[in-house]
Formats: C-alpha cells, structure tokens, sequence
C-alpha cells in the first residue's frame, strides 16, 4: 500500500513484476491513497486480487492519488468457479 497520512508519498518503480498479491480491502497490488503518486514503467501486475468485503482494484486501486503507467501491464489471476 502507498498512503500517506498528512503527506503525499511517491511510488516510481522501473521493470519489475508485482505477482500472486492479495489483500482483503482494495488494491491487491497496490493501494495508492491521500494525493500520493505512482509511477509505473515496463512494470507487469499478474495475478493480484482483492478479497473482502470492498473489492475494488484487485491489481491497483487508486483514490485520491495519481497513477501514471508506461508499457505496464496487468494481468487478472485464474479463476476458479465455487461449487
């Protein structure tokens, strides 16, 4: 997670792979919150979810913060049906 409280935080990663990530509340990958700011460059998010109750951004969730992305890619995890 990316949060600051009573100041913005900056996130900038280069390459690199986030994967297999989960959280019970939003952003499975990352959680970017409070005016912070995420840079992403050749950066893949694969197979990150979000589990709970607010399931919002299962690879990145976003509020009140900015996201600039360049050649990332995101990429869902498999899914299996409940019976």
């Amino acid at each position: 997670m990316v949060r600051g409280n009573s100041y913005p935080i900056m996130l900038e990663m280069l390459r690199g792979t986030i994967t297999g990530c989960s959280s019970a509340e939003s952003g499975g990958g990352i959680w970017a919150a409070d005016k912070s700011h995420v840079v992403l460059v050749d950066v893949q998010i694969d197979a990150c979810q979000a589990t709970g109750e607010h399931q919002d951004g299962g690879g990145i969730h976003v509020d009140g913060a900015s996201l600039t992305m360049s050649g990332a890619r995101l990429r869902g995890p498999q899914w299996r049906r409940r019976r």
